[in-house]
């Protein structure tokens, strides 16, 4: 009798490919936290950042539209003008297609200066430099496009509804900051479009039309 108690009282033994398993899921869920944890923190730091940025830009902007007034205050005042900096930076949209163009010269001209412009068809947008070679290129191809100088509010609001990018070659909308972060998060490419900034070039060959 005390024997068969003994042996109901015993433990079976564990077997190794349980005790490997549990410990796989152990170190996993471990790893899982601390990823968690990490991306949290990361969150937070980018907010924060982001949280400064905003502040400097709103007090740039704020400088500069109180400059602008008080240089035209006080050209009024002394019976003058107040001529505005040009504009550096334009967006194009193509509205037309070149087959009513007679000559073939002429053809060939404006598609090449369309491809340079990647508005190869239409309703695809971007945004140019403006410099004397563009403005050359514009006058071309001015019949088959529509063009201004852009303002923040309105380049804001078409980066978020019309704004793509290739990730993995892939076209992908621009949705959220995560999507940019890898490749543009150093850069302040949302803060130049009113007017120019040195990471032109970099959003320019990010962004899709």
């Amino acid at each position: 009798m005390e024997g068969a108690e003994e042996k109901k009282k015993k433990v079976p033994a564990v077997p190794e490919t349980l005790k490997k398993k549990r410990k796989n899921f152990a170190e996993l869920k471990i790893k899982r936290l601390r990823k968690k944890f990490a991306q949290k923190m990361l969150r937070k730091a980018r907010r924060k950042l982001i949280y400064e940025k905003a502040k400097r830009y709103h007090r740039e902007y704020r400088q500069m539209y109180r400059t602008e007034n008080r240089m035209a205050g006080m050209a009024r005042k002394a019976g003058n003008f107040h001529v505005p900096a040009e504009p550096k930076l334009a967006f194009v949209i193509r509205i037309r297609g070149i087959n009513g163009v007679s000559q073939v010269r002429k053809v060939l001209q404006v598609r090449k200066v369309l491809q340079l412009l990647r508005l190869r068809q239409i309703f695809n947008g971007t945004f140019v430099k403006l410099n004397k070679a563009s403005i050359n290129m514009l006058r071309i191809v001015e019949p088959y496009i529509a063009w201004r100088y852009p303002d923040l509010k309105s380049v804001n609001e078409l980066i978020y509804k019309r704004g793509y990018s290739k990730i993995k070659k892939k076209r992908i909308a621009l949705t959220d900051n995560v999507l940019i972060a890898p490749s543009l998060g150093k850069y302040d490419t949302k803060q130049y479009p009113s007017g120019y900034g040195q990471h032109l070039e970099c959003e320019e060959g990010y962004e899709i039309p």
